[in-house]
């Protein structure tokens, strides 16, 4: 009886955690207001019944030149 209970009481709870993924769903390059362009990641997200993505600067490494 004590399952049962605990069952309906967590049923009456409802608890929107936001759960980030760590790994980016697609890639662009943007251009900013001081003409760099930076590559970006889109991170899924998600919080109870809302989701979506958020873009994100990843950050970049300038290959060295041979002398």
């Amino acid at each position: 009886m004590d399952e049962l209970t605990t069952t309906i009481s967590l049923s009456k709870t409802t608890v929107a955690a936001h759960v980030e993924s760590t790994i980016p769903s697609g890639y662009r390059l943007m251009k900013k207001k001081d003409d760099t362009i930076v590559l970006q990641g889109a991170y899924h997200w998600s919080e109870g019944f809302k989701d979506g993505h958020e873009w994100r600067d990843i950050p970049t490494v300038e290959e060295e030149k041979d002398e």
